[in-house]
């Protein structure tokens, strides 16, 4: 679904979305590495070197050593266009910047990526009305570098072009 299809959809229909514009490198130049994170300790989550500010019971969770995080959250400052079908529980994400589209579903762990299919380490959950997605695979959907400071047990996201402590362009629930 094209980034203007998705919005008139959103528009139409109503349906949870996010919206703000920013200037991202794309997911095709994107460097992937798998670090599996213990779960005892908290993780913090810093965007272009400013923390990310999460509720106390909505936070950076470590399910099977991969960093969920809240969808809303990470997509607001990463500049992504969401929309939430809970009937079918599918999550349909775009870039406002890029040309980057994914797909992904509660439970499964099966995601497309630009119209390619792909298996996600961990798969989007719900967690006390919170919609959790895989950290690394929605912010380089997104066109974000995603590093792991294991000292500090920091999620290091790098989206340039977008300056630091941007609000969203703006927000529907």
């Amino acid at each position: 679904m094209k980034i203007t299809a998705l919005r008139n959809h959103i528009a139409a229909t109503g349906a949870f979305a996010l919206v703000a514009c920013c200037t991202a490198a794309g997911v095709a130049n994107a460097q992937t590495t798998t670090t599996v994170i213990k779960s005892d300790v908290p993780i913090t989550v810093s965007v272009n070197n400013e923390v990310v500010g999460f509720t106390d019971n909505a936070g950076p969770r470590v399910v099977g050593g991969r960093v969920m995080v809240p969808l809303r959250v990470v997509t607001e400052r990463l500049g992504g266009v969401i929309q939430y079908d809970a009937k079918s529980k599918v999550i349909t994400g775009a870039h406002a910047a890029t040309s980057n589209q994914f797909r992904l579903r509660i439970g499964t762990d099966e995601a497309l990526l630009n119209g390619q299919k792909m298996e996600l380490d961990a798969y989007p959950r719900v967690y006390g009305g919170t919609t959790y997605v895989p950290l690394r695979f929605v912010s380089e959907a997104l066109g974000a570098v995603v590093d792991w400071n294991d000292a500090k047990r920091t999620v290091i996201i790098t989206v340039e072009g977008q300056p630091t402590n941007t609000p969203p362009a703006a927000s529907v629930d």
